[in-house]
């Protein structure tokens, strides 16, 4: 048997022996349609109607996640902008605002690849900064584009998310265009302590310290907020969306997520193999902190994972911090805490697994620096597994959670 695996923008294969018994996780590959209609068919029929919010309305700022994951934006861009105009507004009544929290900012040509080229030369498109031209609303510091706009439409994808427990919603708000200063406080709500909180992990709402500081922070913002929401088919397709308050909208899609893209098992595997998913899923090392997290879910304890993320922008994470993977993880903690960084917080998440499981990356990355975090590089899937036994494979392991039956 061969196996399809993603890898970056192309894919690598893996023969599998016939005595080797492989358990492949993969997510539900229905969609409900095309994307251009499901968007077009959630605003007419949110809760409320796209048109019925938007009338009236002077100043729309138009908040939309950035370059390091696939949202579909250039398929609800343009509809969300043409119904706008449609309805009598005028192109600089509108702004794009683009929900970077801590990341780099966009450049132009990822401007024009995410609104498409003509509504980025029809609408004012502009980067989050979270040190500049921020107003204080109730504590929170949050862009000045959203709080002198008189409503927000704010968009994005919902996927399983290892601290909030799932992305969307108000994430768009905070960290989406938050001030720096509360991007890091509520990052550092990952903790009780010097250990991460109980209450923190994928699909995880319930007395989850870094969502309910979401939450609470937003929550000022409600009546003048829309929200979009769209799951993602495993190639990035559109294969869901929801439109309508905060709480409609992104309830439905978790709903929608959670039956479609959870898998249950029953026991874990000695051996596991899982792709990120390919690229943007695989952009950085930064950004597998899914990956990671999703397959060790399956993985026996001092078991071995293969994990597959070219990780073509690096590692995204300073070369100074990767002393952190020779610490203990309290002390790792401790530093974390005196001095939080974000990308300090991708790498104690990643030593969690890296400590507890047999962790090998293929990846663009250079061998000495994966040897150094601890994780052994490997080039190719060839002897990876062994000629009988059992694994689990996850092609698209960013978008699937496994779930243990209890």
């Amino acid at each position: 048997m061969v196996l399809q695996l993603p890898f970056g923008k192309t894919h690598v294969y893996l023969t599998v022996d016939e005595k080797l018994k492989v358990d492949v996780f993969d997510v539900d590959n229905e969609t409900e349609g095309d994307g251009e209609g499901l968007i077009l068919s959630a605003l007419e029929k949110g809760s409320p109607a796209f048109l019925s919010w938007a009338a009236g309305r002077s100043r729309i700022v138009l908040v939309i996640s950035d370059y390091s994951r696939a949202t579909g934006t250039h398929i609800y861009v343009p509809i969300i902008v043409e119904q706008l105009l449609d309805s009598g507004m005028r192109p600089d009544q509108i702004t794009i605002l683009i929900a970077l929290g801590l990341h780099r900012p966009t450049t132009e040509d990822e401007m024009v690849q995410l609104v498409t080229p003509r509504i980025y030369k029809l609408i004012n498109v502009v980067n989050h900064d979270p040190d500049g031209r921020i107003t204080d609303v109730q504590g929170t510091g949050f862009s000045a584009y959203i709080t002198e706009a008189d409503a927000v439409i704010i968009t994005g994808v919902v996927t399983f998310h290892p601290m909030a427990g799932f992305s969307g919603g108000y994430k768009s708000l905070l960290p989406g265009v938050a001030a720096r200063k509360d991007v890091i406080s509520n990052h550092r709500k990952f903790f009780r302590g010097l250990a991460p909180h109980p209450g923190v992990g994928p699909a995880m709402i319930n007395d989850n310290p870094v969502l309910d500081d979401i939450t609470a922070s937003c929550r000022s913002f409600q009546q003048s907020i829309y929200c979009l929401n769209v799951v993602m088919h495993q190639d990035d397709r559109i294969t869901y969306a929801s439109a309508g308050t905060v709480d409609h909208a992104w309830g439905a899609c978790r709903d929608f997520l959670m039956s479609r893209c959870t898998v249950p098992f029953d026991r874990r595997y000695p051996v596991v193999i899982a792709s990120a998913g390919g690229y943007p899923a695989d952009f950085s090392f930064y950004q597998c902190m899914k990956i990671l997290t999703n397959a060790s879910r399956l993985c026996e304890p001092g078991g071995e994972l293969y994990i597959l993320a070219e990780c073509s922008h690096g590692w995204e994470i300073d070369q100074s911090l990767f002393s952190m993977f020779s610490a203990s993880l309290e002390e790792a903690a401790k530093q974390l805490l005196d001095d939080f960084r974000m990308d300090a917080l991708a790498v104690y998440m990643a030593m969690r697994i890296i400590r507890r499981y047999q962790v090998h990356l293929l990846s663009a990355l250079p061998e000495d620096e994966v040897h150094a975090s601890g994780m052994k590089p490997f080039g190719t899937l060839d002897g990876t597994v062994p000629a009988a036994g059992t694994c689990a494979v996850l092609p698209y392991g960013a978008k699937l959670l496994p779930i243990m039956n209890q």
